[in-house]
């Protein structure tokens, strides 16, 4: 007769309070920003404020959102952009999708542009875009949004105008023309400089995507903002089929991610649980978000 030891490993992460982290994922409201929005010929631009990596899908929706869903499925367009270059794209780089309401012209200035729901159209007044991971008729994570207060609700979105969304009445088409640089500020800080109005430019015309922003410098940069240190533990990892969880700040929201950064589950957490099931999951790794109402937990587990 064989007799076993068994040895539970328990992982402690300490984390801080933030809205925005750098991991490596485009996975969190504010992971991109709009740098440009120019109609015609339709096109706009965005940066990353992450980085990307391979595989990555982002929607870029015409539609608006009434704080629930979006209106229809395919009354108005969308765009599919895609990290298609075989290699992670660097935080700081600026994407130009152009003829975007063609089908047959659209490009885009690195990865893969296609306009995945024909109808896709920017107006010069009382229209918006956002950009999400999923679908339409099944959001991931709403990264950004740029347009007018006229066009979508936020609700919903776990967007916050001026910091990851640029809502504002006024808005036609225009281009970000403030600091071309994030230097020794943290990622919420320099999601905010891209996202406030008096750093933008709106004009009728301007000669896109020339006249953008290229790239945006990032150089000594925090990824958190810190605040606050709080604690979890969770063991094991790598898991086979539940794995135990405690903290102590009570958990409102998990959420689980892929390494494409596409959320693969998410439920309520009751304040007395201790587990996460994980045995419908395919082996390989995972990113888990545990939400607090002041913080956000994230650390990569291995399911075998």
């Amino acid at each position: 007769m064989k007799t076993f030891t068994y040895f539970k490993l328990i992982f402690i992460v300490s984390m801080s309070v933030h809205s925005q982290v750098i991991n490596n994922l485009i996975s969190d409201a504010g992971d991109i920003a709009f740098t440009a929005y120019h109609n015609p010929e339709d096109g706009f631009s965005f940066v990353f404020l992450d980085h990307c990596p391979i595989g990555t899908e982002i929607r870029f929706v015409d539609e608006e959102w009434n704080g629930t869903e979006f209106n229809s499925e395919n009354y108005e367009g969308e765009v599919l952009w895609t990290n298609d270059t075989n290699s992670t794209i660097a935080i700081g780089t600026v994407i130009h999708i152009e003829n975007a309401d063609n089908s047959s012209t659209i490009s885009a200035s690195l990865g893969t542009a296609t306009e995945e729901n024909q109808g896709f159209t920017l107006a010069s007044s009382n229209d918006g875009i956002i950009a999400i991971t999923g679908t339409r008729s099944n959001p991931g994570v709403f990264l950004a949004f740029f347009g007018d207060s006229t066009d979508s609700s936020l609700s919903g979105t776990g967007l916050t105008n001026t910091y990851t969304a640029n809502q504002h009445t006024s808005y036609g088409v225009g281009y970000y023309s403030g600091p071309q640089h994030c230097n020794n500020i943290n990622i919420t800080e320099c999601s905010e400089r891209l996202n406030s109005n008096s750093n933008w430019t709106t004009t009728p015309e301007f000669n896109y995507p020339q006249s953008t922003m290229q790239s945006l410098v990032i150089s000594g940069v925090l990824s958190l903002e810190k605040k606050q240190i709080l604690r979890l533990k969770y063991s094991p990892n790598p898991v086979t089929d539940v794995l135990e969880i405690n903290t102590n700040d009570t958990l409102l929201k998990i959420e689980i991610f892929n390494v494409l950064g596409q959320k693969v589950s998410h439920n309520k957490y009751k304040k007395h649980d201790k587990y996460i099931d994980l045995t419908d999951k395919k082996p390989g790794t995972y990113f888990i978000k545990c939400y607090s109402k002041k913080s956000c937990y994230e650390f990569k587990i291995q399911k075998i």
